[in-house]
């Protein structure tokens, strides 16, 4: 089977509404729209209820996936529904703050997924990276062939950054994650083929020659490895190259699940 890339940014604790949540949501896929058409689809919420046996494919796929409207008002009741709640008494649990649950969009051919959990405020000792951002990219065929490019990738990941500021995010896969980091549970944070460090974490050290560093904006920087082809762990120079610069992060200090220079935010 071929293996997902995906983006996976995380973020540890930020206190904000659900309006702010909505607003920021709203912003992301409008601009994550502007990336590539694979991103420009309508999105599909996936829902839970499956459709029932005697249904067609057609009535099955609508039973299942649910438009979602690119408004402010729409976002904002989906993140209220997604809610994290006490299984005893259906309370809310607010420091969980919000998801918006998966969603598709709806083209087979350029298959992408997109999902956020953000609002929220637990106790960083026990959940440090409790707000995150993850897109699984398309993965064969046209779309891939636009997508899985560096600089495409990069494009992407100022978009996630500038919309969401994570601490840290990473282009990777499964497979090469669990090949490198192969500690259960591992704890801290993971590099990629292209990896995003806040400034909250400070310096970076010296890195191998064949990572090229640039910023974005003032919030971070973005450190892509020069690699033939697709990441795969199948490739032993992929793997070995990731490993050479966690090994470099590692060193200084910054792969710990939170950044050193973070500032508690209320």
């Amino acid at each position: 089977m071929m293996e997902k890339v995906r983006l996976r940014a995380r973020w540890g604790a930020r206190k904000e509404s659900v309006e702010e949540c909505a607003s920021r949501l709203l912003l992301f896929l409008q601009h994550l729209a502007c990336c590539d058409d694979a991103f420009a689809q309508k999105w599909l919420e996936i829902a839970h209820k499956p459709g029932a046996e005697s249904q067609t494919r057609e009535d099955a796929m609508a039973a299942r996936f649910l438009p979602v409207e690119l408004s402010h008002e729409s976002l904002r009741e989906l993140f209220n529904r997604g809610r994290f709640r006490r299984e005893r008494w259906n309370s809310v649990i607010e420091e969980l703050g919000f998801t918006s649950g998966s969603f598709w969009n709806g083209c087979e051919a350029a298959s992408a997924h997109v999902s956020v959990n953000c609002g929220a405020y637990p106790d960083s000792r026990t959940m440090p990276g409790s707000n995150r951002a993850w897109i699984d990219f398309p993965n064969e065929g046209p779309a891939a062939e636009r997508i899985l490019q560096p600089e495409k990738l990069r494009q992407i990941m100022t978009v996630v950054v500038e919309n969401w500021d994570p601490d840290w995010a990473r282009v990777s896969t499964n497979k090469t994650d669990s090949e490198i980091y192969q500690e259960n549970p591992y704890l801290g944070q993971m590099v990629g083929w292209l990896t995003y460090v806040s400034d909250r974490y400070g310096q970076l050290p010296a890195l191998p020659s064949n990572c090229h560093l640039s910023r974005i904006g003032n919030r971070g920087s973005v450190i892509v490895i020069d690699l033939q082809g697709k990441l795969t762990a199948a490739n032993s120079v992929h793997v070995a190259s990731l490993e050479v610069l966690s090994h470099a992060l590692n060193e200084a200090g910054l792969l710990s699940p939170i950044p050193p220079l973070d500032q508690p935010q209320q």
